[in-house]
């Protein structure tokens, strides 16, 4: 197979590794997992982030190195049994890999409107979905949204397959909800992830551990006041 495949899609901004395979696979008329091994390898090799794996992805789409990695860095590389490397930072692959898979429905609407037909080789899955402590998109205000739920990671991952259902619904507008304005904890997330830069004290502090604690602290609140609201309720 000669490469770069003459059929190859360009990566959206924060687009994940296998969010672009799954695209360039639909491009070609194939299945994420046949389409990888038309590359030279399996997809568990893909899904694990291997380097042999990214080269050749690279190779077939005439990726550039810097643009392979940041497509890596928007999915999570393995680093040990139970964490990941994500934009630059140390996560707990828990916070990471999920079987509910999520998305803003105005970005992956926006992504097919560029050019009409077949909305599924378009739409790119951002890997700012993937982390549990984003629930929101910034750019346009809206909640994300759970769009599906599957155990297995080489059929969960297959974005362009599970979309090529979910299209035409997604674009009628059958996953909108109610925007809100983003609040300073989600500019802040959303700005450490995108560029790494902190002008707050928490600088100082892995992405995973303030989102954590933070998580834990709004629990706290939400079980202190819980009482109180009860009470003006029955008043």
């Amino acid at each position: 197979m000669p490469f770069p495949l003459p059929l190859r899609p360009l990566p959206a901004p924060r687009e994940t590794v296998l969010s672009y395979l799954s695209r360039f696979a639909a491009m070609n008329a194939a299945e994420m997992s046949d389409f990888s091994i038309d590359l030279g390898h399996q997809i568990r090799r893909f899904l694990d982030l291997e380097t042999a794996a990214l080269d050749c992805l690279a190779e077939a789409a005439g990726l550039e190195p810097a643009i392979r990695d940041e497509l890596a860095s928007w999915t999570g590389v393995p680093a040990g049994d139970v964490r990941m490397a994500f934009r630059g930072e140390a996560f707990v692959s828990r916070a990471l890999r999920n079987p509910v898979i999520r998305c803003c429905p105005l970005c992956l609407q926006e992504d097919a409107q560029a050019t009409p037909g077949h909305p599924e080789r378009l739409m790119a899955m951002r890997g700012d979905w993937l982390l549990r402590s984003v629930n929101l998109c910034c750019h346009h205000h809206h909640p994300l949204v759970p769009l599906w739920e599957v155990a297995k990671p080489a059929e969960r991952f297959d974005s362009a397959a599970r979309l090529r259902d979910l299209a035409p619904r997604i674009m009628a507008g059958a996953f909108d909800r109610p925007c809100s304005a983003p609040t300073d904890y989600d500019l802040w997330l959303d700005m450490r992830l995108e560029t790494g830069e902190d002008p707050t004290w928490l600088a100082g502090h892995g992405v995973y551990a303030v989102t954590t604690i933070s998580a834990l602290f709004g629990m706290a609140l939400l079980q202190h006041r819980s009482p109180e609201v009860s009470r003006s309720d029955r008043q």
